[in-house]
Order: structure tokens, then sequence, then C-alpha cells
């Protein structure tokens, strides 16, 4: 009879052995997201590779909280859609300069581009509108009524695929400013003040670390005695089969 091995606990880390650690995946969950969006960047093609949605102006296609993944395209071939019957591309525009200052911020529009048109100046120009039919019966319009013409330098790229809900964390980050705020100050103080006990007091890490010690040796104490009550027991199971074999050699 084959003996199951013992598995050995592993050694329980010490506080100062936990927070390195979690210095560390913080370290490297910063540097990952700094890398990726470049990455994102540049396979895309679009300065905004990815945007959460914060507003419902575009349901019921896409609603707050969707994550859509933006990608560059040619102006020239950027397809016309009905407010409607949809189709066409979802586009992510600039509204900066088109006289639109009413809506109160600098984020990106995603509508769905409605018209297209070459301009006198030989520029391409765009209308765009929200699919919701109850707040956007109309195409965009600036803070004169009139429908915005979108210049094709203003367009930052067209919607790629859509992620759903993904991007209520950043929302409730935007809308709870203050609490997120807090949650991230209370996070870095108990670090530093945890950082800081330790070096003040290290014979409390001292004695943590024996604590630990004598609790991996007890473990691996008890694991040796466990694994040579196993030994003896086989020992004894093949000792009596041996026996056993002896006798029926004799009949």
């Amino acid at each position: 009879m084959a003996t199951k091995p013992v598995k050995k606990k592993k050694t329980p880390l010490t506080k100062k052995q936990q927070i390195i650690r979690e210095v560390i995946f913080f370290a490297v969950v910063i540097a990952l997201t700094f890398s990726f969006m470049p990455i994102m960047k540049a396979s895309l093609k679009s300065d905004y590779p990815l945007v959460v949605v914060t507003s419902g102006s575009m349901e019921t296609t896409i609603y707050r909280g969707d994550l859509l993944v933006i990608g560059g395209k040619d102006p020239a071939e950027i397809l016309v859609g009905d407010h409607i019957d949809h189709g066409g591309d979802i586009i992510l525009y600039n509204a900066t300069g088109l006289n639109w200052e009413s809506r109160g911020s600098d984020e990106p529009i995603v509508h769905r581009c409605v018209g297209k048109e070459v301009g006198d100046d030989g520029v391409l120009y765009f209308t765009a509108q929200g699919d919701n039919l109850d707040t956007n019966t109309r195409p965009d319009t600036d803070d004169d009524g009139n429908t915005i013409r979108i210049p094709e330098d203003h367009i930052l790229g067209v919607v790629k695929s859509i992620i759903p809900k993904i991007g209520y964390p950043k929302l409730w980050m935007a809308e709870n400013n203050i609490f997120s705020t807090i949650l991230v100050i209370g996070l870095a103080i108990l670090l530093v003040v945890s950082i800081v006990d330790d070096y003040l007091h290290p014979e409390k890490e001292e004695k943590n670390e024996a604590k630990t010690r004598e609790s991996a040796e007890s473990e691996i104490d008890d694991s040796e005695i466990i694994s040579r009550i196993n030994d003896g027991q086989v020992k004894e199971e093949e000792s009596k089969d041996s026996g056993d074999s002896e006798i029926d050699l004799g009949i």
C-alpha cells in the first residue's frame, strides 16, 4: 500500500513581506496600464482607444457605463447611417470649437453619423445624432440652434466594439470624486503607518517572524510524524502480506 505524500503548508508571509508584495503588485499594475494604452493606441490607430459612455443619448444601442473600443478610420470611408434604422458608423468626435459650450464638458461625443458632405473649402463635414428617440430628436445642434457641421479633423475614430457595463467603476469614481479620493488617501495612510510602525518597532516584526518560524517548524514536525506513522503502517501491512504468502505456499 503506497502512502500519500503529506502536503506541507506554505509558510505564512510576515507583515513586511505582505506589504512588499502589495507594493510590487500595484507597481506592476501601474506599469502595465501605462504600457497597455500606447499599444492600444498604435494597434487601433486612435488617440482614444477606450471610451466609457457617460450619457444615455445613444440608447438603446449604447448605455451609460458601456466601454467602447475606438479605432481610427479614413474620414472618406466613414459610412452614413440613419437615426431610426441605424446602420452606418458610430463616430467619436471632438466638439471643442464647434460652438457647443452649453453642454458644459470637453469630453468627446459618441453619436451616429447621419450625414456627410464636402464643403466649399474641399473639407469633409459630418453631422451626427444620438440614437435615443426621446432625447435626440434632431442632429446635434450648437448653442445657436444650428446643425453642427463636424470637420473631418475633429473625427477621433469610430466604434469598433461595445463591452457592456464594464465602465461603471470609472463612472462611480467620477461621480463620487470625494469618496474615491478619501478611499485612496485612506489606503495610502494605512500603508505608510504600517511601514513606519515596523520601522519604529522592529521588535514586533521580530516576534512575528519568530512566531512564523515556530509555526512553520511545528507544521514540518507534524508532517514528519504523520509520514513516519504512515511508513510504519505500510511496513506492518507488507509484513502481513508476506506472512499470508508463505502460508499459501505451504498449502
